[in-house]
């Protein structure tokens, strides 16, 4: 029952706000398992939702582009589902393809395991910083790759809710102010 209410939602939700994504697999078909060629998503603004399914062997990779002028706010875990393990792999880097997954490191992605537990919390306070990785929240506008991948023998589903947000721009009267005080702080230091 619960599975069937979850498509319904993803439906319902793509009839509703058409201009962000809402990628199912079961309505789109797999996502990528391919780290040089994964599933490319634009994101606009409002949630963007992913709905996937994994196993160990097959990983879905997909990347979401930020457009100028906005900014990933969150990303908030809405379902999951791993009745034996309870958790699996979600991380990203920065970039539209993922680093060889057999030779990544920890260091090369910013990642968590999640679970049950993260249901309705925004995953940006619990992924792992990266050098690779811009952290968030408020990743500003470019490509990110994203990979999710179960940890063990059973298969995990999750949807994932990506919300956009117009990136914050300093005020005109701001940036005015600024630009009146800088050559009377530059005239004091020279004194």
């Amino acid at each position: 029952m619960k599975i069937t209410l979850f498509f319904l939602h993803l439906v319902l939700t793509g009839f509703i706000n058409a201009a962000v994504f809402n990628y199912s697999e079961f309505l789109s078909g797999d996502l990528s398992d391919l780290e040089s060629s994964p599933t490319a998503l634009t994101a606009d603004l409002g949630t963007n939702t992913v709905s996937a399914s994994t196993s160990s062997s097959n990983p879905d990779i997909f990347s979401v582009t930020i457009l100028p002028g906005m900014q990933l706010s969150q990303i908030n875990l809405t379902f999951f589902n791993n009745s034996v393990s309870g958790e699996a792999f979600f991380g990203y880097q920065d970039g539209s393809t993922l680093e060889t997954i057999s030779g990544i490191e920890a260091t090369d992605i910013a990642f968590d395991l999640i679970g049950a537990g993260e249901v309705g919390n925004d995953l940006f306070s619990s992924f792992s910083s990266s050098a690779n990785a811009t952290d968030g929240p408020d990743l500003p506008a470019g490509t990110y790759t994203f990979w999710f991948n179960e940890t063990g023998a059973d298969p995990s589903s999750a949807l994932f809710s990506f919300v956009v947000s117009a990136a914050s721009v300093p005020e005109p009267s701001s940036i005015l102010l600024l630009g009146i005080a800088l050559p009377f702080f530059l005239r004091r230091s020279r004194a």
